[in-house]
């Protein structure tokens, strides 16, 4: 569960979060949408800790965060990363988890400075699934992948719903599929939203 309190985030001099309170639904997926540079990022940054805010933010339970940059090992492969960050946990069972992979093995044996952005979020993907999490952040994580991989990771939310707090921000309507809150930050305000909303905003974009 992710609790605001009054919770206010500045970018540069601009309030882009302003006084928000709000308690983000577990077992569902909660949607954020808004123009560029209204603050999604900066709001899942502050969540997760990496950004600085007045007021309170609560979590309760284990975090993760993915988006395009992740903190990986450049000179670890793939599997060697997803092995150093699950406490050298067997990954025998890993592609058994995920059954269509997002990253062929040959891939997962080269070392992460070889991989491209969308690579990287595409082993930020695997991470997530055998991560154990209670609370999911995901920034814009569409961006950048093909309708295949767009299909499989929209299979792992599915499966991950159940057991935890999903926060996922984007431009793309192909969110309204899997969504199932939807939030719309403007002017500083994180106001709730119905589907027909999300459906004409994205419309008139």
């Amino acid at each position: 569960m992710v609790i605001l309190n009054k919770t206010s985030i500045k970018f540069g001099k601009k309030v882009v979060i302003n006084k928000v309170s709000n308690t983000f639904e577990p077992y569902k997926i909660n949607f954020i949408y808004g123009d560029e540079g209204s603050g999604k990022t900066s709001l899942l940054r502050a969540i997760s800790g990496l950004e600085r805010y007045r007021g309170s933010i609560k979590v309760k339970g284990k975090l993760f965060y993915l988006f395009d940059e992740m903190p990986f090992y450049e000179y670890l492969s793939g599997y060697e990363n997803l092995k150093h960050f699950i406490n050298h946990k067997n990954l025998i069972d890993f592609y058994e988890v995920n059954n269509a992979l997002l990253l062929s093995k040959s891939k997962l044996n080269q070392q992460v400075s070889s991989y491209s952005i969308v690579e990287r979020k595409l082993l930020g993907i695997m991470l997530m699934m055998v991560y154990n999490s209670n609370v999911l952040l995901l920034d814009d994580v569409f961006n950048g992948l093909n309708l295949e991989q767009r299909f499989v990771f929209i299979d792992c939310l599915t499966k991950l719903k159940g057991k935890a707090t999903i926060i996922i921000t984007g431009h793309d309507q192909h969110y309204l599929e899997i969504a199932d809150v939807y939030y719309h930050l403007k002017d500083g305000s994180l106001k709730s939203q119905s589907h027909e909303q999300v459906k004409e905003y994205f419309s008139i974009m």
